[in-house]
């Protein structure tokens, strides 16, 4: 994804300190773009913001916490957002309540900038190689059937929401997808899913 004239992209990981959100972050601000850093460890986004002072931002944000999205939602208002990556699916596999809450929560929260971005919002998630891990298997399914129904309801605004599943043991095998998200090709891609062996 090239950023418009004059402008960088702007990038919000979400559970960034994870091990796929590190090498997420660190593609990102690799090629220039602002990366906004949100997680709830602070030392460890204190020390991945280290890496490129200049362009990684981080936001404290615990899963309890919505009043921060809130908040967001309010300071970041219209300014246009290139790519949410929602990597919070792999952190709790088995709470789909609590999945549901959070996609519901950041979506509403940035929905205006990516509006104004014509951006793309990715959720990834595990998907279970057990077949009697009935509650993984239920929360895989509602986020990837939540993603074509926000698909679905932004496509007027040209926002995309991609879902992109990937085994759950296997999650590093997620960043080819979200890398080819973030290039230009990826970013004219309506909104879809991907289901990754």
């Amino acid at each position: 994804m090239q950023p418009k004239e004059n402008q960088r992209l702007i990038v919000f990981v979400l559970a960034a300190c994870t091990p796929l959100g590190l090498e997420v972050v660190r593609h990102f601000a690799g090629l220039g773009a602002r990366v906004i850093a949100v997680d709830e460890d602070k030392a460890a986004l204190a020390a991945l913001c280290r890496e490129h002072p200049d362009l990684i931002e981080p936001l404290k944000a615990s899963s309890g916490n919505i009043k921060v999205f809130e908040t967001l939602a309010d300071v970041w208002e219209d300014h246009p957002i290139d790519m949410v990556v929602n990597l919070l699916p792999l952190t709790a596999p088995n709470h789909t309540c609590t999945q549901m809450k959070w996609l519901g929560v950041s979506f509403r929260s940035l929905l205006r900038g990516l509006a104004a971005g014509k951006g793309s919002f990715v959720s990834v998630a595990g998907k279970p190689t057990k077949p009697l891990a009935l509650q993984a298997l239920g929360t895989h399914a509602a986020l990837r059937e939540s993603s074509f129904a926000l698909g679905r309801a932004v496509a007027k605004a040209d926002v995309k929401v991609h879902s992109v599943s990937v085994p759950q043991d296997t999650p590093m095998r997620a960043l080819s997808s979200l890398i080819y998200l973030g290039k230009r090709e990826g970013a004219q891609l309506q909104s879809t899913a991907f289901e990754l062996d």
